[in-house]
């Protein structure tokens, strides 16, 4: 019996597609093709990996011509037309974590703020300049727009191929509160499900979401596991106190919402909000006293999978190369099972 035909877009960094399909057996039924821009499945965060289902193409996904080039592959043998096509485009210019006042990304915005149905737009270098603050106050107009930029040309090149090679099931993934579902749907005209999975339900650490948007309903799981972090509080002094409120009330004649609910007075004394692994205090060695807005974040290791600098800039897209990037090996047992099951129907 043949194989099923796998193109894993943009999955070298960590490998996590392969890796679940290597931990459950799965390697009888599928054959992938991973195309990204660095050679990971030799050099990759989480350890070598060499498997004779997997065939590893170093590609620009963020080309031009995309499907020309993939047309050519096929001619030339070097790879086979796909049943499946699994995305995990760059999510760093969807990403809602450089958030702006009055929402959107650094350099993505509604048309029409708050309509989930209207298209998305360029924010202009002026805006963002006049916005940004607190924890994109430091980032660079030129890097932040061609990494929106980048974004963009690699979510058109998923679509691209997707409709140009129709394999029966697809999906395009990102963390689940990306705005780039909604440039799918709305910019793109790519009609599908957003499937949202809670990796804290896969044995994942945290409770990380994402968002599978597909051809087909999938039902994952969305259950948060028990918290592992707690809140404490820790003295500020009230110059510190003042400059977070200043700030919270400039933003919010932008469009931001008055939320001060990280800093507190009581007694005559101010307080700051942390959150902390639980069995720790604030300032012991080894806790990860985090804030909220940086719970699910991590550090790329590897310079070479990253833009560090502005000198930095070329046409490639971002790999996926950290531990945060890593997909749980159970979400994707589930969703190929899903594919599988649908294909019996």
């Amino acid at each position: 019996m043949s194989k099923i035909i796998i193109w894993d877009l943009f999955g070298g960094g960590c490998n996590s597609l392969t890796r679940a399909i290597q931990k459950y057996n799965y390697d009888d039924k599928y054959f992938v093709y991973t195309f990204d821009v660095v050679d990971t499945h030799k050099e990759s965060y989480r350890g070598q990996l060499n498997v004779d289902f997997q065939k590893y193409i170093n590609i620009d996904l963020s080309q031009d011509n995309i499907t020309k080039i993939f047309d050519e592959l096929i001619k030339n043998k070097e790879i086979q037309k796909p049943d499946i096509i699994t995305s995990s485009t760059l999510c760093q210019s969807f990403s809602k974590v450089l958030s702006m006042t009055g929402g959107g990304t650094c350099f993505w915005k509604q048309s029409i703020r708050g309509d989930k149905n209207s298209p998305l737009i360029e924010r202009s270098v002026e805006e963002f300049e006049m916005l940004k603050s607190g924890f994109t106050k430091n980032l660079k107009a030129d890097k932040q727009l061609f990494i929106k930029r980048l974004g963009e040309k690699c979510a058109i090149n998923s679509v691209k191929l997707i409709n140009h090679f129709k394999p029966k099931y697809w999906y395009i993934e990102n963390p689940d509160s990306s705005m780039l579902f909604q440039y799918l749907s709305v910019n793109l005209g790519l009609k599908g499900y957003l499937n949202i999975a809670c990796y804290g339900s896969y044995d994942f650490p945290q409770n990380k979401s994402g968002g599978f948007y597909s051809n087909i309903k999938m039902n994952l799981k969305t259950q948060r596991r028990e918290r592992t972090y707690e809140t404490q509080w820790e003295e500020v002094t009230k110059e510190y106190y003042d400059n977070w409120i200043n700030q919270v009330k400039e933003k919010a004649k932008l469009g931001g919402t008055m939320d001060t609910r990280h800093v507190k007075m009581v007694d005559g004394k101010y307080y700051r909000r942390w959150y902390v692994d639980k069995g720790y205090k604030i300032g012991d060695k080894g806790h990860s006293s985090l804030k909220k807005t940086t719970m699910t974040l991590g550090k790329l290791i590897r310079g070479k999978y990253i833009l560090k600098t502005k000198g930095d800039f070329d046409t490639r897209q971002i790999g996926e190369a950290n531990e945060t990037s890593h997909i749980p090996p159970l979400v994707f047992k589930e969703i190929l099972d899903t594919f599988e099951s649908h294909n019996k129907k």
